[in-house]
């Protein structure tokens, strides 16, 4: 079959990797593998950001001094002049065209940024910087 594409989290709430003793992961039996790719082989994302996407929303610029307010405000404000329904995604044109365009704003990713997400093809063994045990497993391969 086609190959699908590999995620993986470049900075996790601030941190270059996830912390393995998270609560999230006590019930799971994982391993956390660290990796490194050449950057042209990476596609970074800014998580938070990926939610307008993700969820048909228009990605008014929250870098900019106010976070956005008066950019989405001013969108909501013609989506209703010209009676268009927020929640009718996908909206009619040329609306549709302009939120699809604000998401190329996901991938400007900031040092300030808590949440980085990468998109890449593949990794290979020799790439493989360290794994972790995490969850159920770290419990089981602790020494006794």
């Amino acid at each position: 079959g086609d190959p699908w594409p590999l995620w993986a989290w470049k900075r996790r709430c601030g941190q270059e990797a996830p912390d393995p003793t998270a609560e999230e992961y006590t019930d799971q039996d994982l391993w956390m593998v660290g990796f490194k790719l050449p950057q042209n082989e990476v596609l970074l994302s800014d998580f938070s950001d990926w939610h307008h996407c993700l969820n048909g929303w228009y990605l008014p610029d929250l870098r900019a001094a106010d976070e956005g307010e008066v950019e989405g405000a001013a969108f909501n404000e013609e989506l209703a002049a010209a009676g268009v329904e927020w929640m009718a995604r996908p909206y009619p044109e040329p609306f549709w065209s302009r939120v699809t365009a604000s998401w190329e704003r996901i991938f400007d990713v900031q040092e300030g940024c808590k949440d980085v997400q990468a998109a890449f093809w593949r990794f290979g063994l020799d790439q493989v910087v360290s794994e972790v045990p995490v969850g159920r497993l770290a419990r089981q391969s602790r020494p006794r």
